[in-house]
């Protein structure tokens, strides 16, 4: 909802100092030392901040701030109907799709214990499927906590780039303009657009807002 992304930016502007402090040092505790890394190390670390440079909620980060949230970002990789999240769960994470194909999936029957979509008995299920470099997945479930509102799973081998709330909280705690930036880019997701309770006249007065 729109009033969620303003919760989202009240609740990031006011965090204590404190709590900034220490979540600051949290983040920056990832990263060691330059010399004492693996050449692997040094090529994930490279994927990881060239993806999130092009990611739209984090393309306006500095290199140091990029940095920062790579340390604490995990590249994964899925086989063929592996699930990534489950509908109704609380990620509190995004994705980004680096390479593959990605299934989406409503109203999800399977139990929650299972961790593979059988492709043949779910496609009448399926209502996309994305293949594009650098898609985002779950956004809303990073930065405002709300629940996936659908079920992801690949479809063949796939590699994607996993954002937790503990990546992006660091950064966000001392910028104001970044809150700012990834609460207009939120407004701009087609889940919240979607949403019943967002009309056009409150997704617009919630723009000039957030521009001011």
């Amino acid at each position: 909802r729109v009033s969620d992304v303003e919760d989202f930016r009240e609740r990031e502007n006011t965090m204590a100092e404190p709590q900034k402090q220490i979540k600051q040092q949290q983040g920056l505790q990832h990263r060691k030392s330059i010399e004492t890394r693996s050449p692997q190390y040094h090529q994930d670390r490279a994927l990881k901040e060239g993806m999130l440079k092009n990611c739209d909620y984090t393309k306006s980060f500095s290199d140091k701030q990029i940095a920062i949230v790579a340390a604490d970002c995990q590249i994964q990789e899925f086989k063929p109907a592996d699930l990534i999240v489950r509908e109704h769960d609380r990620a509190l994470c995004m994705y980004i799709l680096q390479a593959g194909e990605v299934g989406e999936y409503k109203n999800f029957p399977q139990p929650s214990a299972l961790r593979t979509v059988d492709p043949w008995l779910m496609k009448d299920k399926r209502t996309q499927v994305f293949n594009t470099q650098n898609h985002v997945f779950c956004a809303l479930s990073l930065f405002l906590g709300v629940p996936a509102a659908s079920t992801y799973a690949a479809m063949k081998a796939t590699i994607m780039l996993r954002v937790p709330v503990t990546a992006i909280q660091p950064v966000l705690a001392n910028s104001r303009e970044l809150v700012n930036n990834v609460a207009v880019m939120l407004l701009k997701n087609p889940s919240l657009a979607n949403d019943q309770q967002a009309s056009p006249d409150t997704m617009s007065k919630q723009r000039k807002n957030l521009a001011k």
